[in-house]
């Protein structure tokens, strides 16, 4: 039975992961209107496929691999990482980018930034908290995620 540490970390990687996915399915499916929140117009049907597959599928390729880290303890701590840099690199951009406009943007921006940095936090947190579990089975170079 997992202790209640590893549960609170695969709950977070879980809860994680259904933000990026959720995310990353409205991005996919209302282009349009995920980027008219923030006044983007995409004018072209190029636009759209572009902006779908670049904010949509980011998210949800960084959703998938937070619920794979999810399942096994050796890769909660990859999990949380990853989650919180990426989340820690959007917040820093945005709140860089609401310094230099002198607060010239829409409310959703600062929702963003207090979830991104929120979120980010607690995934730090709980990464420092979890010691590198060292596998039992192959090296790093024989290991199939690795593996050329």
């Amino acid at each position: 039975m997992p202790s209640s540490r590893i549960t609170w970390r695969r709950r977070t990687l879980r809860v994680l992961a259904l933000g990026f996915a959720g995310f990353g399915l409205a991005y996919v499916a209302r282009a349009p209107k995920m980027a008219g929140l923030t006044g983007i117009l995409l004018p072209t049907p190029t636009a759209t496929i572009d902006f779908a597959a670049t904010y949509g599928g980011a998210q949800l390729g960084l959703a998938m691999f937070l619920a794979f880290c999810a399942r096994e303890r050796p890769h909660h701590r990859l999990g949380l990482l990853a989650a919180g840099w990426t989340l820690i690199g959007i917040g820093s951009v945005r709140l860089v980018g609401l310094v230099l406009a002198r607060g010239a943007a829409a409310p959703v921006l600062y929702v963003g930034l207090a979830i991104e940095l929120l979120a980010a936090t607690l995934a730090f947190l709980m990464a420092a908290r979890t010691r590198p579990v060292q596998p039992d089975g192959p090296s790093a170079s024989e290991h199939p995620l690795l593996r050329p």
